[in-house]
């Protein structure tokens, strides 16, 4: 597969992987856009150009208190369409992590402190998404609940509470809602980084949960 792509193709791919991937034409595959962030695109239907006016749904956070897998499946429905109209073919959303500290400045990207609401809402949220052609990269993987953006940050843990806690919003989503995106994390779990983590983005997500997709780095 690689060796159909030039090194320029590689390169591109990866040096301009900001809300988009760049088209490869040897294998066919055309320029995607991808919009930021879990509560509504950072463009406006109507001012598609203009960053700073969004398209918002209620955060994750209130999204969490319903317990509504029905409402979530409808908002993921709702950004598909906004995305169809917009030229968008991915979203960086849902957020999956969990509410750790009330000092965690992105919980309003996640649902709750349980992992398994957590994941029950995120898959009915990709499942609505996906059926309308919209992608999402579930976020952020993983054990990034520190922090605004946990960088330079190592998390250590026992693999028990890892797949328990942690990795179960991202497991069920993949299993139940066809999740085929995910962002990696800034952080290191143990000593390692997220974004090439073998053990996780690897032995779990594709061998493990049979993820078929793609994934990306927080740029």
């Amino acid at each position: 597969f690689l060796n159909q792509l030039s090194e320029d193709d590689v390169k591109n791919l990866i040096g301009l992987g900001g809300f988009q991937t760049v088209e490869l034409y040897n294998i066919g595959k055309p320029r995607c856009t991808d919009k930021d962030g879990p509560a509504g695109f950072n463009n406006n239907v109507s001012s598609p150009g203009k960053s700073s006016e969004y398209t918002l749904f209620p955060s994750e956070s209130l999204l969490g208190c319903c317990w509504d897998k029905e409402l979530a499946y409808d908002i993921g429905e709702a950004q598909a369409k906004i995305g169809n109209s917009m030229g968008i073919n991915g979203w960086y959303g849902p957020g999956v992590n969990l509410h750790r500290s009330v000092y965690n400045s992105r919980n309003y990207e996640y649902f709750s402190e349980d992992a398994v609401l957590s994941g029950k809402l995120a898959a009915d949220m990709v499942r609505g998404a996906k059926e309308h052609n919209l992608y999402c990269y579930i976020k952020h993987f993983a054990v990034s609940e520190a922090g605004q953006n946990p960088k330079e940050l190592n998390t250590w843990l026992t693999e028990q509470t890892l797949r328990e806690c942690y990795l179960k919003p991202f497991e069920i989503a993949v299993k139940e809602g066809g999740a085929n995106a995910v962002m990696s994390a800034f952080n290191r779990v143990g000593a390692t980084l997220s974004g090439y983590n073998h053990a996780m983005l690897t032995d779990v997500l594709r061998e493990e949960w049979n993820f078929r997709g793609s994934v990306i780095t927080d740029w």
